[in-house]
């Protein structure tokens, strides 16, 4: 007997936009600041909380590109790059906050400036020539992650004359490793052009590793930072393994997990065939089969 297979293997790369809203975030952040909320230092000694849900800084507006290998017309690998492109701003308040006998009111606005993703992943998929269905899974590896914070301090009245100070951060983190799946459908507009949705998540957590302050002014007046942003409190270094030092923090997690709809183009090269040929000697009484 004699018999032939095909195999067939294409590339494709593929573009998207999507939104992405917080999954299983955190309400506070390592300081027992609110993400998305407030905290009142009451006279009698207590807080009293007042925040929204949990906050994830992957939340908000994205990009997708990237492309892929199909071994066949089920299985394959993908790798994409993740972009933030507005992420969620949050802004938690603590109240009444007494710093070297002044009490405050304190605003801090945090989000993500910007921040790169690279997805490896697998794909399995149905092979439709028209509708597609498909899944695919993998880890997530942080490129680039920039967290801003804009601080202020406003001093209550019968504190002096009413006055704000307020503070920039630029916080960078620590490598981790995330989690990735989504299931999805093509629809094949021809035979290498199609449009594809699907409901993706994104499962991980940032670990802070250094804030460093890049603006700051008093009462409007901007202060120059020339030669200040090298030592505490201009730079802090962020550690679960604490040095006997001032420039040393405990770290603590950030939230980035999410889930979110996307949808974009995909274009798919010409498949190619990777044929095999089987040999047998045939049996008596038949004849050869192609």
């Amino acid at each position: 007997m004699l018999a032939f297979g095909a195999h067939a293997q294409q590339f494709f790369i593929k573009g998207g936009l999507g939104y992405s809203a917080p999954q299983a975030g955190q309400s506070l952040d390592g300081t027992g600041t609110p993400y998305n909320g407030s905290a009142t230092n009451n006279a009698t000694g207590g807080i009293t909380y007042n925040y929204k849900s949990g906050a994830s800084f992957s939340a908000g507006f994205s990009g997708t590109f990237g492309g892929g290998y199909m071994f066949n017309d089920h299985v394959g690998l993908e790798l994409d790059v993740i972009a933030g492109l507005a992420p969620h701003h949050y802004t938690g308040n603590i109240n009444n906050h007494v710093i070297d006998s002044v009490a405050y009111n304190i605003s801090v606005e945090q989000y993500a400036k910007t921040f790169w993703l690279v997805a490896p992943q697998i794909v399995l998929q149905t092979g439709g020539s028209i509708w597609n269905l498909y899944g695919r899974g993998g880890v997530v590896l942080p490129l680039s992650v920039h967290l801003m914070q804009n601080i202020s301090f406003t001093n209550l009245p019968g504190n002096g004359a009413v006055e704000t100070q307020e503070q920039t951060y630029d916080n960078t983190t620590s490598f981790s490793l995330g989690l990735t799946a989504a299931i999805g459908v093509q629809y094949n507009l021809t035979d290498n052009v199609c449009l594809w949705g699907e409901l993706n998540m994104l499962s991980m957590s940032l670990n802070l590793k250094e804030q460093t302050l890049t603006s700051e002014s008093y009462a409007g007046q901007s202060i120059s930072l020339s030669g200040q942003n090298t030592s505490y409190p201009y730079s802090r270094n962020y550690n679960s393994a604490l040095a006997q030092n001032s420039n040393t923090n405990p770290s603590y997690s950030i939230p980035f997990s999410n889930i979110g709809i996307h949808a974009g183009i995909m274009y798919k090269f010409d498949k190619s065939s990777n044929h095999t040929n089987n040999h047998a000697r045939p049996s008596h009484g038949r004849v050869t089969e192609f």
